[in-house]
């Protein structure tokens, strides 16, 4: 799960008073799904509000598509519950998709893991440059344009 405004990592306040961060607007989520070839190194990618079977489903169905001549493919996955769903293993299955599954707790032994790692750091950083504007610019400004985003 992707989140414009990133986990509080650190703040500080005077002894005995309350630390305020002040947020503006909603903290807006997405669930990336995604898939890397492993001899071409191209990715795909899924965007949807949620998780769930029905776009862990959807997910497979685009993968398909996209490799509609290939043969079996083979998909590195967490155990997440969309995706060991009997509904979702036997459209796998219908779809010519073959599960792998990677050991519980153990994201970095999974390459699309590495990715999202990186991209919540970037979203991170620009996420800080846009709540710096928010508070110095009193929020009326256009974020973009001010820090060539």
């Amino acid at each position: 799960m992707l989140r414009l405004f990133p986990p509080l990592r650190a703040t500080w306040a005077l002894k005995g008073t309350q630390a305020v961060v002040p947020i503006t607007g909603r903290n807006a989520k997405r669930v990336l799904f995604g898939a890397i070839d492993l001899g071409s190194a191209r990715r795909m990618v899924l965007i949807r509000h949620r998780a769930g079977q029905a776009n862990a489903q959807a997910f497979l169905r685009a993968l398909r598509r996209r490799y509609r001549r290939a043969g079996w493919l083979w998909l590195l996955s967490d155990r997440a519950s969309a995706h060991t769903a009997p509904q979702t293993q036997a459209l796998a299955d219908r779809l010519r998709i073959r599960f792998v599954w990677l050991p519980r707790q153990a994201p970095e032994l999974s390459p699309m893991d590495q990715l999202w790692r990186e991209l919540k750091r970037l979203v991170g950083l620009v996420s800080g440059k846009i709540l710096l504007a928010n508070s110095l610019f009193g929020g009326a400004v256009k974020v973009s344009s001010a820090f060539r985003l």
